[in-house]
């Protein structure tokens, strides 16, 4: 189901995804639209900047009550990217929530 609070890119942007080049700029309205519409859900974090001093970002998209546990989650991926804190065994049937990192320059 499609929820109507949260902004499309044709809401905030004007145009459909796809149809044309975004801007660094444009994202970044869209993705600060994302966060501004679901606080309970995203968790928009700046950490860096690029050569040319664009923000770099990343994105937490969840369940509102994955959202309240997001650090707990993160020491547990952080665990599990160690095999020193973690050996093998401890890791099967984890409860570790799963995480994708798609980047573009």
């Amino acid at each position: 189901d499609v929820d109507p609070a949260i902004p499309t890119i044709q809401d905030t942007l004007g145009y459909h995804w796809a149809s044309q080049i975004t801007s660094h700029a444009a994202m970044e309205r869209y993705l600060h639209a994302l966060a501004a519409a679901a606080p309970d859900r995203v968790r928009l974090v700046r950490y860096g900047a690029s050569y040319e001093n664009r923000g770099l970002y990343y994105l937490a998209i969840t369940s509102p009550r994955n959202f309240q546990r997001l650090d707990e989650i993160r020491t547990s991926n952080l665990k599990l990217a160690d095999p020193r804190r973690t050996p093998s065994p401890a890791c099967s049937g984890s409860a570790a929530a799963c995480s994708s990192w798609p980047s573009a320059s």
